[in-house]
């Protein structure tokens, strides 16, 4: 634990990961025998859950602010300077670069890289990796632009699919004649 952190009440630090595997009779647990590392002037929020690595280690880089309700799994690694929003959900061995944002209620699948200075948006589900200086948005999340502008088209299917049924019917009535 580096100098300066603040860890508000509740939050459990290094606890066991999320790891289990079948078995020919019901589940096995994996030992989890890594470790945490927390960086100096870091703040964990009340009531949030930073796993310990499976073999080696999770890492929550120098000034890393984080919200209350945050989960960051097992083996994951976050990068200096990110700030994350309450009730996100970071699944094992994702790893965050530097200076991200991440807003509220944003889940990540595990297993991703996440580039430098990203951006992302409240709610939004992030299953894949994400390249530096990206903002992403929505669920599953897409690049903000593209996300708001199909957003906007789904909005009006209610509008369109009126026009289509009337100039179906127009069509058949020609088609009558």
């Amino acid at each position: 634990l580096g100098e300066s952190c603040v860890i508000h009440a509740g939050s459990v630090l290094g606890s066991d990961g999320f790891g289990f595997a079948p078995a020919k009779e019901g589940i096995d647990k994996v030992r989890q025998v890594g470790k945490l590392v927390i960086e100096q002037d870091v703040e964990i929020g009340a009531c949030c859950t930073i796993d310990r690595g499976t073999f080696t280690e999770t890492h929550i880089g120098r000034g890393t602010k984080l919200d209350n309700m945050v989960h960051i799994g097992h083996n994951c690694k976050l990068g200096e300077y990110c700030l994350i929003a309450a009730q996100t959900g970071l699944a094992g061995s994702t790893v965050i670069g530097d200076r991200v944002l991440i807003g509220g209620q944003v889940g990540f699948a595990g297993h991703q890289v996440i580039g430098d200075d990203c951006i992302f948006f409240a709610k939004s589900g992030i299953s894949g990796d994400v390249p530096p200086k990206s903002r992403y948005f929505g669920y599953p999340a897409k690049e903000r632009m593209t996300a708001h502008r199909e957003s906007g088209y789904i909005s009006r299917l209610g509008e369109l699919f009126k026009r289509v049924k009337k100039l179906e019917k127009i069509l058949e009535e020609k088609g009558n004649k």
